[in-house]
């Protein structure tokens, strides 16, 4: 999650927001110049749907006709598919690793659930499970396919503060996944910040239950 750099990066732009009543036309190049970065990023992500879209395919030949069957009906996993799970994040964490730019070390076994690329990578994987649950067919629109990656960076990141603040419900909801799968596995989180209300919530309506039996 570290970009080198970033500390350099904030000090100019706090100088350039310094500057704003004394030069506006320097902030205002300098905002041109970081919408232009901001496309152009996009536009490589939108060249990237390509490896999502092919990855989506290769992570259903994992699974059998039995839990293909299991995972759209909306049955319980079994132990089997879990270590399947795993095990492909693993290894899709490990391709990451050896392309990213930043050439980041290996971590250890106890710190692999806290990495940053393990997470992204079990995110996708939680993608291509929702892809397998609606039927498995290929989305045309590449830019919405941009969309979910950028949902899976979001809900990745949450996990390590207290959660995602997002009206969007598959962003949510992929998050809310996420956390759980997560969870199981005994990797470090925050508290997620709707957990106090959701247990006010769940010991409101367990009295509610109470008083009306």
């Amino acid at each position: 999650m570290i970009w080198r750099g970033v500390e350099a990066e904030f000090k100019r732009t706090a100088e350039a927001l310094s500057q704003l009543d004394a030069n506006p036309a320097l902030i205002l190049a300098q905002i041109a110049h970081h919408t232009k970065a901001a496309e152009e990023h996009l536009n490589k992500m939108l060249d990237g749907t390509a490896d999502i879209l092919s990855g989506l395919p290769e992570i259903q030949q994992i699974f059998d006709e039995s839990e293909i069957k299991r995972i759209r009906t909306g049955q319980t996993y079994t132990i089997r598919m879990g270590k399947k799970m795993f095990s492909a994040s693993e290894q899709l964490a490990l391709r990451l690793r050896k392309t990213h730019p930043y050439k980041p070390h290996h971590p250890t076994r106890n710190s692999l659930k806290n990495s940053f690329l393990y997470r992204v990578s079990l995110a996708m994987f939680l993608y291509a499970l929702r892809w397998i649950r609606g039927g498995s067919q290929l989305p045309t629109r590449h830019d919405r396919v941009r969309n979910d990656y950028i949902d899976m960076i979001f809900a990745t990141y949450g996990t390590y503060f207290n959660g995602l603040m997002t009206e969007d419900r598959r962003a949510g909801d992929l998050h809310a996944e996420l956390r759980y799968v997560l969870a199981i596995q005994g990797a470090r989180m925050p508290v997620d910040y709707l957990e106090p209300f959701l247990k006010e919530f769940r010991e409101h309506h367990q009295g509610l239950r109470t008083t009306t039996t």
